[in-house]
């Protein structure tokens, strides 16, 4: 098996439908060097999805209810990816995502990623930071939404509880992953 270069974290709480879809969306990957670390915050066993594949690997713990940003941490943790990316459980990723996300780690020490939101059908809402080729904070502010950031291991912040924890401004390159 080819060594682990990008650890995705995923933060979940009671979201097992949309979870499996942001798994599904990993394993659509079009590169296999990926794993994703699954850090439940609800007290449910999840260790069976590790069977589904070995780049799946759930951080437990006896702790709950402690936020999302904890639950990120705890992946943090044990990453063992040259680089760091978020995916929150209801989120996808598109195919090509860890193919970009290895080349620009390459070039930058971080950087920002667009999200789609979709319905429950797959259908797209929305895609935010599509079409940019920067962005700035106050462009970012206008998106209305969420754009996790990439960056090498070693460098990359924990989290804090607080409001829009999910979001982490770098100030750094953004690139457009998802086709026109």
């Amino acid at each position: 098996m080819t060594s682990t270069k990008i650890s995705v974290i995923t933060a979940t709480f009671n979201a097992l439908p949309w979870l499996r879809r942001a798994i599904d969306s990993m394993l659509a990957q079009t590169r296999a060097e990926w794993e994703m670390l699954i850090c439940p915050d609800d007290g449910e066993d999840y260790r069976w999805m590790s069977e589904i594949d070995p780049r799946l690997r759930i951080v437990s713990t006896l702790d709950q209810h402690t936020g999302a940003g904890a639950a990120r941490n705890r992946g943090l943790a044990v990453a063992s990816g040259t680089c760091v990316a978020v995916l929150d459980d209801d989120d996808t990723l598109p195919p090509n995502f860890v193919d970009v996300a290895l080349r620009m780690a390459e070039q930058c020490e971080f950087f920002t990623v667009p999200t789609r939101y979709v319905t429950e059908n797959g259908e797209t809402v929305r895609i935010v930071g599509a079409g940019h080729t920067e962005l700035d904070i106050t462009r970012f502010a206008g998106e209305l939404g969420s754009l996790h950031a990439v960056g090498r291991r070693e460098r990359y912040m924990q989290w804090r509880s607080c409001f829009a924890q999910d979001v982490l401004w770098t100030g750094q390159p953004f690139v457009d992953i998802f086709e026109p």
